[in-house]
C-alpha cells in the first residue's frame, strides 16, 4: 500500500466562503462579481443562438441544459504533439484541443463566433 494522505487544513466550504468575501454579492453594483458578470454579458452579447450546423436530430423545444461527454482517443502521437504545441503557446492541451474543435466546427459551417460550453 501507499502512504496515507493527511486531511487538508482547508476544505471546499472554506474556499466557497473566501470566494463570497472576495467577489461580493451579485446584486451590489460595485462588487467584483457584478463587474465580472457585466463583462461577460457585454462580451458575449450578440452571439448567435443557432450555430447553423446540420444536426442528426431536431433540437428539443425546451433545452434541458444537461451536459454530456464524448470520449475520443487521440492516440499517443497526436496527444504528444498537442502537449508540445500547448507548451510552445503557453496554454494547456485542453485549450489546444478546444481550439481544434472550434476550427473544425467553423469549417463545417458554424461561423466565426462560436460559444462552446
Amino acid at each position: 500500500g501507499g502512504s496515507v494522505l493527511e486531511p487538508l487544513a482547508v476544505r471546499y466550504a472554506d474556499y466557497a466562503a473566501w470566494q463570497r468575501r472576495v467577489l461580493g454579492p451579485a446584486g451590489e453594483p460595485d462588487s467584483l462579481l457584478r463587474r465580472e458578470l457585466d463583462f461577460w454579458r457585454q462580451n458575449l452579447a450578440g452571439l448567435p443562438e443557432d450555430h447553423g450546423l446540420t444536426l442528426d436530430r431536431p433540437r428539443p423545444v425546451r433545452a434541458s441544459h444537461r451536459g454530456g461527454q464524448v470520449e475520443l482517443d487521440l492516440g499517443a502521437d497526436l496527444f504528444q504533439r498537442a502537449k508540445l504545441l500547448a507548451r510552445e503557446e503557453g496554454c494547456t492541451p485542453f485549450m489546444v484541443v478546444h481550439a481544434a474543435l472550434v476550427a473544425a466546427l467553423s469549417r463545417l459551417g458554424a461561423g466565426a463566433d462560436l460559444a462552446i460550453g
